[in-house]
C-alpha cells in the first residue's frame, strides 16, 4: 500500500488498487470511491500539494485540482507500453 502525504496531516493512499482514500487528520480516512467504471486498477497516486495531484493506471491518467473531490482525465494522455512512477 502506497501512502502519499503533502504535510503532517493530509495524505492519500489506495486500498486494493481500486479505492482512493484521503485523510486530513491522519487517523480518519475518507473513501473517495467509486473509481470511475472501466478505468482498471489504480497503479499510482501522487499529490504535489493539498489540492493538486494525479491518479494513474495502466491506461489512464487523472488530475485533481481540488484535493481529489473531482478527478478529470488528462487530455492527450497516451498509454505507454510500460509503467512509470513520479518521484520527488
Amino acid at each position: 500500500m502506497l501512502f502519499i502525504f503533502v504535510n503532517e496531516t493530509t495524505g492519500w493512499t489506495t486500498s486494493d488498487c481500486t479505492t482512493v482514500l484521503k485523510t486530513i487528520k491522519v487517523a480518519i480516512w475518507t473513501d473517495l470511491s467509486p473509481t470511475p467504471a472501466g478505468v482498471g486498477d489504480i497503479a499510482n497516486i501522487y499529490f504535489i500539494s493539498e489540492d493538486k495531484g494525479f491518479v494513474s493506471g495502466f491506461n489512464y491518467l487523472q488530475l485533481s485540482e481540488d484535493g481529489s473531490q473531482t478527478m478529470e482525465y488528462v487530455d492527450g494522455f497516451t498509454p505507454a507500453q510500460s509503467s512509470f512512477q513520479l518521484q520527488d
